[in-house]
C-alpha cells in the first residue's frame, strides 16, 4: 500500500471510489478540483498495485468550527491554522476491511502535528447513512482516539441539502 499526493489526474478514480463508499453519491469535480487546487500538500490517495483504492482530503482551519460539506476550501483553508479538518474521506469497497483509512488517517495525525494543530476535526454522522459509511468512520474515530464532541444541528452536504445528525469528533494532540 501506497500513499501518495493526490492529482488531477486522480478525480475519476476518487469519483469511482465514492460510489463504493457513498452508495452512488458523488463529490462533485468542481469540489474536488477547489480542494486540490487550493491546498494540494493536504489531499492524499492511497493506492495498491497503481489503482488509487482511498483518499483523504484535510484543511487547515484557524478556530475549532463545523466546516460544510460542499465548501470553497479557498475560504476555510489557512495555512497556518492549528486545526486539522477531515474534509473528505473515501474507500473502495474491496479495502474497507483493510487498514487503509486508518493508515491514511496516521498520515494526517503526523501532518497535523509537524504543523502545530492542536485538534483534528472529523465531522461524522449518527445514523448508518448511505453505503453504512457513518459507521465505518466512527469505528475507525474510535480506533484512532477520537471522541464525540459537539452536535452540528444544521450540516450542509449538498446544494440546498442538510442534515442534522452529524457530529464534530475531535483527537486532542496537545
Amino acid at each position: 500500500m501506497k500513499i501518495r499526493l493526490a492529482t488531477m489526474v486522480d478525480i475519476v478514480a476518487i469519483q469511482s471510489i465514492d460510489v463504493d463508499y457513498y452508495a452512488g453519491s458523488i463529490t462533485p469535480v468542481d469540489v474536488l478540483q477547489n480542494w486540490l487546487e487550493t491546498f494540494p500538500e493536504g489531499f492524499w490517495i492511497a493506492e495498491e498495485a497503481g489503482k488509487p483504492v482511498a483518499y483523504l482530503f484535510i484543511e487547515l482551519l484557524e478556530k475549532f468550527m463545523a466546516v460544510d460539506f460542499i465548501h470553497d476550501a479557498r475560504y476555510v483553508h489557512r495555512s497556518d491554522g492549528r486545526y486539522m479538518n477531515i474534509s473528505g474521506i473515501g474507500v473502495s469497497n474491496a479495502f474497507r476491511n483493510t487498514n487503509v483509512c486508518k493508515r491514511l488517517l496516521e498520515h494526517a495525525e503526523n501532518f497535523a502535528r509537524k504543523h502545530s494543530c492542536k485538534q483534528i476535526l472529523f465531522i461524522i454522522g449518527v445514523e448508518a447513512g448511505i453505503g453504512n459509511h457513518d459507521i465505518y468512520e466512527r469505528e475507525l474515530a474510535i480506533a484512532l482516539g477520537f471522541t464525540k464532541k459537539q452536535n452540528v444541528p444544521k450540516w450542509k452536504v449538498g446544494e440546498d441539502f442538510y442534515v442534522s445528525d452529524h457530529w464534530i469528533w475531535v483527537k486532542e494532540l496537545v
